[in-house]
């Protein structure tokens, strides 16, 4: 890739080829390939696809035999760390949903789901593409997640909300266990 100037794509290029192996059953050549992505970015001076990397090699790790859950669950953290640090809304959103995978996996849903609500948030269009249908696949209803997410939403803007609003967050709300529940909140007020 060298040869043709393409170092800055080398890097999802091996992302590509390591989920082609592990598709094929070759999930330690697949390992390989994302270990010498990690190392042409670092050659390269180019992280911009760091966040799926360490989200793939996750997700692989984890079709492993002999599966360390632990490891896993740091592959996906780290892509998700790295994603948010770069902006990168599209990586966080699926190393969130790999994570959330994992989390309910192990009966952790309430954490899935609180992980989820707020990337599930950002989105205002696009609900039917592969990756935020995952989202819903993973966490349950999509109306419980946008109404957590609308509920983050007020408070982190510490502001008065307008009776519109009010009302529509009053039509769908969960609590932790992603069980919606109508609930009535007064006008003029957060519920």
């Amino acid at each position: 890739m060298q040869a043709t100037g393409m170092t800055r794509s080398e890097p999802m290029v091996l992302c590509y080829m390591a989920e082609a192996l592990a598709l094929t059953g070759a999930v330690a050549e697949g390992l390989l390939a994302l270990a010498a992505a990690l190392a042409a970015a670092e050659a390269s001076g180019t992280h911009w696809a760091d966040a799926e990397v360490h989200r793939l090699r996750g997700s692989l790790l984890g079709r492993l035999p002999s599966t360390d859950w632990s490891d896993i669950e740091t592959c996906f953290r780290t892509a998700l760390t790295l994603a948010r640090e770069q902006g990168s809304r599209g990586f966080e959103l699926r190393a969130a949903v790999d994570l959330a995978r994992l989390l309910s996996a192990q009966q952790r849903q309430a954490e899935a789901r609180a992980l989820l609500a707020p990337v599930y948030g950002w989105f205002t269009e696009g609900f039917e593409t592969p990756d935020l249908q995952e989202v819903t696949d993973v966490a349950g209803d999509a109306r419980c997640l946008a109404a957590q997410a609308a509920r983050r939403r007020v408070s982190r803007a510490h502001t008065s909300t307008s009776p519109r609003t009010n009302a529509s967050m009053s039509a769908s709300l969960c609590n932790g266990d992603g069980v919606r529940r109508r609930r009535s909140v007064p006008r003029g007020t957060v519920g």
